[in-house]
């Protein structure tokens, strides 16, 4: 069972990384928030999956709001297809109206046996003044009354500190990991230069202050790391070290080697806002799809949870179509399947990357002379499979479409047509009887036409 590292954030500084399994129920994790900022639990709480507080479309409250169709003691957060990246709101007390914003830094394989802050920020807000017994704030961080002195004595005027600033969150947002080196050099060609001393001071008074990013040397990573200079520490994304350095370990890997994408200042400084995504041609197809099926007031929702999929890059395909159906999109047989998949590579190759430096897998492959990465294999998820069984899509239409469908290799074609065999036979109600084993230079009992040894007889 896997599980997940989950940041909340109670306001600016003020967060818990939470590891907790997939098999915890929403409610499960509501009581591990309240328990990680020292709330008492004595009123109802509701989460918002669309990221949107009071949003109808994808919401689950406390069982106590009765006339609520969906309640927290009743999902896991494994049945939510919850992937790195995805953020939610949680609301507690709908009078006071507590919100924390929570967001998955992390989904890991191994399962956590029992739910731990594994990360903590800031002092807890204060639920009730006859319960403020909070300790002092971490050290590292520095009080704001601290901070604001040593942005005094700096000699920047404050428009270039809010400037600098802003680049900060962007390049953090868009690149994943950047040296501060690099980081100057962009600011440099885009603005007046800022001399070196200037920067690194800028920079270290930022280490002390709580953002969704961090400043870290090589030194401060690994007990055993070199000494790093100041320029050669880099700005990290905190999904990346939230719990340990493996994913941080991985960036860097995958971004070996890869120029960096450089728009102009205008275009870069809009990646600061999480919800900015680059308005593509592919994007605006998905769209167009997407008012074609869902309310007007659901196109935002959805465009925003696919772009998120397809900037990661990382997400099976199942996955992502049963995240659709779990939010209401309905998928009216095999054509329909055909052309929103065809739909969504497209906007993932056209998507910008943290992975590729900025760039979109279709430039850095023109770039790297290297092919976009398709997955080779693929198994339908469980509503796709609830489709197929109870024939709400047809499964002869959708393996004679898969016959005709142009995929990236053959591997995916054959893997899909495995998928369907599995579900017809699961779902059939005829007697058992005694099969003859498929002889090698036999049809193969897909339907793919080809010879057993061929098709899905090679690996025999």
């Amino acid at each position: 069972m896997p599980s997940y590292v989950i940041s909340v954030s109670a306001g600016k500084g003020c967060y818990r990384h939470i590891c907790i399994s997939a098999d915890a129920t929403l409610f499960d994790f509501h009581a591990e928030i309240l328990d990680a900022f020292d709330f008492i639990d004595d009123h109802a709480h509701a989460f918002f999956m669309d990221n949107r507080i009071w949003s109808d479309l994808d919401s689950y409250y406390a069982e106590q709001i009765e006339d609520e169709l969906r309640h927290t003691s009743d999902y896991t957060l494994g049945s939510l297809n919850l992937i790195a990246g995805k953020a939610f709101k949680y609301v507690f007390d709908f009078g006071e109206e507590w919100e924390f914003s929570c967001k998955v830094l992390r989904v890991h394989d191994d399962p956590c046996i029992k739910p731990a802050v594994v990360r903590r920020c800031g002092e807890s807000p204060i639920q009730y003044e006859w319960a403020d017994d909070s300790e002092d704030s971490d050290p590292y961080y520095y009080s704001p009354e601290k901070l604001e002195a040593l942005y005094r004595e700096l000699s920047l005027p404050d428009k270039t500190i809010s400037l600098l600033h802003t680049y900060f969150a962007a390049m953090a947002r868009l690149y994943g990991v950047i040296s501060l080196k690099k980081v100057l050099e962009i600011i440099n060609v885009q603005n007046d230069p800022i001399s070196e001393n200037d920067f690194i001071a800028f920079s270290e008074i930022v280490r002390r202050e709580k953002h969704y990013y961090s400043i870290f040397g090589e030194d401060e990573l690994y007990d055993n790391g070199k000494i790093t200079s100041p320029l050669d520490r880099e700005i990290i994304e905190q999904s990346l070290y939230s719990l340990d350095l493996g994913e941080y370990e991985e960036m860097k890997k995958v971004q070996n080697g890869k120029p960096y994408y450089i728009p102009s200042k205008e275009e870069l400084l809009k990646y600061a806002d999480e919800d900015y995504y680059e308005m593509t041609r592919q994007r605006s197809a998905m769209q167009a799809y997407l008012r074609r099926r869902v309310s007007k007031a659901q196109v935002e929702d959805f465009d925003l949870e696919l772009q998120l999929y397809a900037t990661l890059g990382t997400a099976s395909m199942q996955r992502i179509m049963d995240d659709m159906t779990r939010m209401g999109l309905v998928f009216n047989g095999f054509k329909d399947v055909q052309n929103f998949i065809s739909l969504l590579t497209d906007m993932s190759n056209h998507s910008r990357m943290a992975l590729n430096r900025g760039h979109t897998p279709v430039e850095i492959g023109a770039i790297m002379k290297t092919k976009n990465i398709f997955p080779r294999s693929i198994s339908f998820g469980t509503n796709m499979t609830a489709a197929l069984k109870n024939g709400a899509m047809d499964l002869d239409e959708l393996r004679q479409g898969i016959l005709r469908m142009e995929l990236p290799n053959e591997n995916l074609r054959q893997s899909m047509l495995g998928e369907i065999s599995r579900i017809g036979a699961s779902s059939s109600t005829a007697a058992v009887v005694k099969k003859e084993k498929t002889g090698r230079n036999d049809p193969c009992p897909c339907g793919s036409g080809k010879k057993y040894k061929k098709c899905c007889g090679r690996d025999q």
